[in-house]
This record gives structure tokens, sequence and C-alpha cells, in this order.
């Protein structure tokens, strides 16, 4: 078998076509992002009144899915398998991606239709943003059966040994955030029997249409949607052609990767020089519909509502070439995008605040190689509020460990309220 150590192409994934595909989505016509003047100034919990830029709006979900500039693209492919190059570049919307082949000339107009004509196509998950995953790609399907809304399953690979699945919610596909990338892969020539001539695949989301808490909490209709099919249901459209093409590539579930990712040794809990607690916030503002006002850090929990932004003086001084652990806590109500500048990180695991949990708690398996950008969830209950005690909000944990090679700073960037503390 060959060991594939890099994401250098040399090292020969052989996959026929390497695409990019950025995803974003825009709003058509010149709207405020919010119709309210009264986000012109909010109120914090004191009552104070301060001044608030027009711009500076919490979150925006818009309605026109664009894929590498184009809004509903059709890509047309033949049957082979397919490298794609994944960037969630929406600005706060999360994306749950799965493919679905239906025969030529369906046309569903809804997410029911897709189900009943369709069968779902894997999507391989090969790397993360800074390396292949360790041993073999992931295997994800959003639902063991869609027409009886089963739950989806994550399966890991390693050098042709298929690993215990890792259930997930029904119709939760490849998750990401925004600024996440995956390197990943679907076969169009697993259908080659059933449609002789040819078929259609749909990439769709059923991410939420409003801030992210957990897959479980996204908002459904009568019909069971998440979100409307024919805006930022469907992304794109993949073509099939029914004459066949020779594949030399590597079957996925035969692929053999270096155990540590990208050929780079994880650090062990016995490298951590040091340990550090991050506060994840919303600052809330009070008005008619204007939810959380800003995203703030802070290195203490106290006065869960308020944190220190980017003008605040410089509380984390970090040696260079130490290896630390963070545990990022969110007591928000919504799940927030981390981001690392500089350096490449690990998720060991992911917890409610104060639980016993071991590494690899929380952690998908599609998430084990090396990271830059990993999703901060919060702890919030059945109405999605964050769950408290006696103290306050008790907060979900996620913890990551690096390696500070070169001074750098460290931020979480939903476009709307990005910040960076150094």
């Amino acid at each position: 078998k060959a060991i594939i150590s890099s994401t250098d192409d040399r090292y020969n994934l052989n996959l026929l076509s390497r695409t990019v595909l950025t995803c974003k989505f825009l709003r058509w016509g010149c709207n405020n992002l919010n119709g309210n003047k009264a986000n012109q100034e909010h109120k914090d919990k004191h009552g104070n009144i301060k001044p608030v830029p027009m711009i500076w709006n919490p979150e925006v979900f818009f309605d026109v899915a664009v894929v590498n500039g184009r809004a509903w693209p059709v890509h047309n492919v033949v049957r082979n398998r397919y490298r794609l190059r994944l960037l969630n570049a929406c600005d706060s919307r999360f994306l749950s991606l799965s493919a679905w082949a239906v025969p030529p000339e369906t046309a569903p107009t809804s997410f029911a239709d897709l189900f009943a004509a369709g069968e779902e196509l894997p999507i391989w998950v090969l790397g993360t943003e800074q390396s292949l995953l360790p041993g073999g790609p992931a295997k994800i399907l959003s639902t063991t059966d869609s027409k009886a809304n089963m739950p989806g399953s994550v399966t890991k690979f390693t050098c042709g040994n298929e690993e215990p699945s890792v259930a997930t919610s029904p119709h939760e596909g490849l998750l990401m955030m925004p600024g996440e990338r995956y390197d990943a892969m679907i076969d169009f020539s697993v259908t080659k029997e059933k449609y002789e001539n040819g078929f259609e695949v749909y990439l769709i989301n059923t991410g939420p249409n409003e801030p992210f808490k957990t897959f479980d909490l996204v908002d459904q209709d009568d019909n069971g949607n998440r979100v409307p099919f024919d805006t930022v249901g469907q992304l794109m459209k993949f073509n099939v052609a029914a004459r066949e093409v020779r594949d030399d590539s590597t079957p996925p579930e035969k692929l053999c990767f270096d155990e540590n990712p990208g050929g780079v040794a994880v650090f062990s809990s016995d490298d951590v020089k040091f340990h550090r607690e991050v506060f994840l916030k919303e600052e809330v503002t009070v008005g008619p519909d204007l939810g959380p006002f800003a995203a703030v850090l802070d290195n203490v929990y106290a006065d869960a509502e308020e944190g220190k932004g980017w003008a605040k003086p410089i509380t984390e001084n970090i040696k260079l070439h130490h290896v630390e652990e963070w545990d990022v806590i969110n007591i928000s109500a919504d799940s927030h995008p981390i981001h690392v500048h500089q350096v490449k990180f690990q998720i060991v695991k992911r917890c409610i605040t104060g639980a016993s949990c071991e590494e690899g708690d929380g952690v998908l398996p599609y998430e084990t190689g090396w990271k830059d950008a990993a999703i901060a969830y919060p702890n919030v209950n059945g109405e999605g509020e964050p769950v408290e005690d006696d103290n306050g909000p008790v907060g979900f944990t996620t913890t990551i460990r690096m390696k500070f090679d070169i001074p750098g700073v460290y931020g979480e960037y939903s476009s709307s309220h990005e910040f960076h503390l150094t």
C-alpha cells in the first residue's frame, strides 16, 4: 500500500478533477440588513444607550447561494471521483452539506421531492485546513434512510479498515462553519449501473436559516424543511455524463494516509506547558429584534455579558515554542467559529463545562486532522437558551492544543462581529 503523507499532489491521490468550491450567499437589491432603524442605537444591561453604526449587525443571512462567483451554478462532470476543495465563505451561515443523485430532468422543488426521487452519495473528507486526516478518509452520510428521517453517520477508514460509525442527527451532513475548509471527494461513478443515461447530483444545505446552536435545534417548518429549498437549500447541481471514463484513482475506502495527520505527530498532554481558559461571551442588546450586539472574549468568567474587546490591554502572554492547551468556554446561546492565526491545532475534546470527559469526546472523525478553525458549541436547553446554575451560564468547552512557533493573534470570525485579541 502507498502511504500518503502530504497534501502535496506529488503523493498522488490521483483524483481526476480538483475543483475549488467556495460557497457564500448574497441578497439581490439594496436593503437595510435588519430593516430596523433601532439598529442605530442599543441599550446595555444597565439601560445606558450606546450609539451603534448601521453597518454593525449581529449577523446576516442572505438568500442567494453563490458558488465560485455564480448563483446556483451547474457543473458538468463525468463518472469519476472528483476532489473538491470546500470553503464556507458565508458571513454568518453554518452549512450542512450532502449530495443527492436523481434521474435527469427530475427538477425537485423541495427537499421531500429530492429525497423521494434520489439517493445520497457519500461525501468523503480527505483532509482539514492544515493536513490530511490520520490513517485515511472519513465517509459522511446525512441519513441512513431519508424517507424515515433516520440519523446520519460518519465512518472513519484507516488503510482499508472500517472503524465503527459515529451517529449524527438526521440530515446532518458535512457541517461547516464560516471560514472552515475541507479537502473532500465525491464519487460520481457509484450509480453508473442505475443511471445508464446519466444523472444529476444536487449539492444541498440543510443548515439553519438563523444563528447556529446545535443541529438538533435547527428550526423546521410544517414540511420538515430547515431552509427554503429553492434559495439556500440547493447550492449547485452536477450534470453527470452517461459516457464511461477510465478512473485510475484509488477507491477512497482503500486510501492509506500517514497515522500522523499530514505526517506531523500530534501533541500529547505531556507536551503541554500551559493551560488557559478563554470565555466566549455575547454582549446582549436590549431592543426590538436586534439580538446580540457583539461577541467578546475574556479570561475570567465574572460578568457573563461583558468581556474584553480589541481595544482592551493585552492579557495573554504566550511563550514562543510552547505547547498550550486552551479551554474555549462558550457561555453564549450560539455556536461560534474560533480561528487561531498562524498556528495549527488539534481539537482535543468537547463537553459541558465542568463535566468529566476524555480526549476525543465530541470530536467528529472528519475533524481529527490539523485544524486552524473549530466550532465552539453552546450549552443550551430545548428552547435554545443557555443552561444556567446559581452562578449563571454553565457553558460548553471546546479544548484545543497547539504549539506557538511564531508570534500571533487569535480570534473569532463571523464577519459581522469579528474580533481579534493579541
